[in-house]
């Protein structure tokens, strides 16, 4: 790693690691050459093709510097010159052939293993509004004011993949604007007019939970007067909407998403 690179970026930037979709191996964020198994389907147009060298030589067992085995993607195992001309990209390592390891290796979901991760967990049970689980995390110690885990672009796949430290720890996004803790996570499902007021109800309940756990309010009321105005927090009241013009259902949800915002508010605003 280029120690040029870690001081531009600081340090923090230095110790971000993605994880293969291949092998499960870390990779150093900073070093997007680093070995590591491609991200592209076999069957993907984006799939990097590799230069096939010209050889005449049918029995050179020489290694061919930078050129991956299909099966394994060792850039240092030996690939025969035979193999390169029957299968092209396609080549694979003399060890992988003498074991009769053909298949390529298959790619599995790295986020799961982010989702699987305490702060993840409790995520996803806030935004559900399932109150049972949230109890149950905050009681195993989940951190009501923990960040989500942050998610950059994978410059060779092109995709948006968790990162962790190189302790494969979770690497929090501090961004400030963005719902990156739980209860600003709430915030930013107050415009979510898909869900009824019934999930809302549960939403409150899960606000007060968090809160009485220990969760910071202040970042999440500036979050929510940034995107709906300093006077979110406001009492709801239900003669702004002329009889007539909504029906029982969206009066509900109307007090039920204000009452959610109150709750978050309550005691500081």
């Amino acid at each position: 790693m280029e120690t040029e690179a870690v001081t531009t970026l600081g340090y923090e930037d230095a110790d971000k690691f993605l994880i293969c979709e291949y092998c499960n191996a870390l990779f150093a964020k900073l070093c997007p050459d680093e070995p590591k198994h491609d991200c592209h389907d076999d069957s993907s147009p984006e799939r990097p093709v590799p230069l096939i060298p010209e050889t005449s030589d049918k029995h050179n067992n020489d290694a061919d510097e930078g050129f991956p085995c299909f099966t394994c993607n060792s850039r240092s195992n030996r690939i025969t010159a035979s193999q390169r001309d029957k299968h092209g990209w396609k080549a694979r390592c003399f060890e992988c052939v003498a074991g009769g390891h053909l298949d390529r290796l298959k790619r599995f979901d790295v986020f799961k293993l982010s989702d699987g991760t305490m702060a993840g967990r409790l995520d996803d049970a806030v935004v559900c509004g399932n109150i049972e689980t949230v109890e149950e995390l905050l009681a195993e110690g989940a951190d009501p004011n923990g960040s989500r885990q942050l998610r950059e672009r994978d410059d060779r796949s092109g995709r948006y993949l968790p990162v962790w430290r190189h302790d494969r720890t979770v690497f929090p996004d501090l961004a400030a604007d963005q719902p990156t803790t739980p209860l600003t996570g709430l915030v930013f499902g107050f415009m979510d007019l898909s869900n009824s007021h019934e999930h809302f109800d549960r939403l409150t309940a899960v606000a007060r939970l968090l809160i009485k756990a220990g969760a910071d309010q202040a970042p999440a009321i500036a979050y929510a007067k940034s995107r709906y105005g300093e006077g979110c927090f406001e009492p709801f009241r239900e003669d702004f909407i002329e009889e007539g013009e909504a029906s029982l259902e969206d009066r509900l949800l109307e007090s039920s998403r204000w009452n959610m915002l109150k709750a978050i508010g309550e005691g500081h605003v």
